[in-house]
């Protein structure tokens, strides 16, 4: 049995940050790295998704493109499960830094219960597909809907047989709303450190 494995987005145009956020430090490590970290040891082989790899190539980690760029996270949940080996991959953003290892765990156990295409976790009402788990065998009805029009991942879902994980499911992993605490512009990332400046 593959272990389930994790692809780390790394593309999309950072215009409110006007950096790579993949590579912006946080407390001295790259914030691809730190989501890197977090995954490392629950999940098998990790890769980045989209970016410039000449650029990410200091990371460390093998760096998959984007096949179908111009769809935001869609563009990038379909290049993770084109490159993954095994049957799940769960896709996380470079820019939620805050994800601890228990999360990853808790979507790799849900993801062995049931015959599911997704498990996605609905926090504060939303639902966090790029911090989610998708199934390998859900790839060919990505590509049938990249095809025909220009879908939403929510939409998407819809059609799927999604196991939402709730606040409650997550209550192990901390905090549910600051685990997703995401990092997308210059004052997010001053915020980020200032929250680890006070977990120290």
């Amino acid at each position: 049995d593959l272990l389930c494995e994790g692809a780390i987005l790394a593309g999309g145009r950072s215009s409110r940050m006007g950096a790579d956020k993949a590579l912006l430090p946080l407390d001295g490590v790259p914030l691809g790295l730190r989501v890197a970290g977090n995954m490392a040891g629950v999940l098998g082989r990790l890769f980045l998704v989209g970016g410039d790899p000449v650029r990410l190539r200091s990371l460390g980690l093998p760096v998959v493109p984007d096949v179908r760029g111009g769809r935001g996270p869609l563009s990038g949940i379909h290049a993770a499960l084109r490159a993954a080996r095994g049957d799940w991959c769960v896709v996380v953003a470079c820019d939620l830094p805050f994800l601890p290892a228990a999360f990853f765990a808790t979507l790799v156990g849900v993801t062995e219960a049931g015959p599911w295409d997704a498990v996605v976790p609905l926090v504060g009402g939303r639902r966090q597909t790029t911090a989610a788990a998708y199934a390998k065998s859900a790839l060919p009805r990505l590509e049938e809907a990249l095809e025909a029009e220009r879908p939403r991942t929510v939409d998407l879902l819809s059609r799927w047989r999604v196991r939402y994980l709730t606040e409650g499911d997550l209550a192990g992993c901390g905090d549910p709303v600051g685990i997703f605490r995401n990092v997308n512009t210059p004052g997010d990332l001053e915020e980020a450190r200032k929250h680890l400046e006070g977990e120290e």
